[in-house]
């Protein structure tokens, strides 16, 4: 992998991980406002965006990575937000599952598209424009997916969920 590429892996996982935290501030922040979490939520992305890196660096494409990243991650929100653990570490596997499922979607979409069924495994071990194109479009759907549910967040927000 390139420097650049390695570079690139970095910022996205990072914004990844910003989006994550957005998402469960949302549904966690009990009214409060950003200003008091920001700097926990950033510290967090930078710790989990440094455990993402060393995870795919070691071994890439890992249902174990999954596993301790939504752990981990839960974790985090536990901290940050001050929810139930099981409530935070649910949450950090619901993201990921989301994203892995909207991450497959994609590739086989862009399969059929293509008429390669190489095509997942081209993308998710190739260190080229094809990937950036792909990691771009993932990222850009979730961002769409998060302000297209914002509002519907913010009625579910922590305090109606009774808890």
């Amino acid at each position: 992998m390139t420097n650049i590429m390695f570079l690139f892996e970095i910022i996205v996982t990072f914004i990844e991980s910003m989006l994550c935290f957005a998402f469960a501030y949302n549904i966690f922040s009990k009214g409060e406002k950003l200003l008091s979490y920001i700097s926990k939520i950033v510290i967090s992305c930078v710790m989990l965006t440094i455990f993402i890196t060393i995870c795919n660096y070691i071994k890439p494409v890992s249902s174990i990575t999954a596993i301790l990243v939504s752990i981990i991650v839960g974790l985090f929100l536990y901290m940050v937000f001050k929810v139930r653990l099981c409530e935070a570490i649910t949450f950090g596997f619901l993201y990921y599952t989301l994203l892995g499922i909207i991450e497959m979607t994609i590739i086989s979409i862009s399969s059929v598209v293509s008429n390669d069924p190489e095509f997942v495994f081209k993308v998710i071990s190739s260190s080229d424009l094809a990937r950036v194109i792909y990691v771009i479009i993932v990222k850009l759907l979730i961002i769409l997916i998060y302000l297209c549910t914002y509002k519907i967040m913010q009625s579910l927000n922590y305090k109606s969920l009774g808890t």
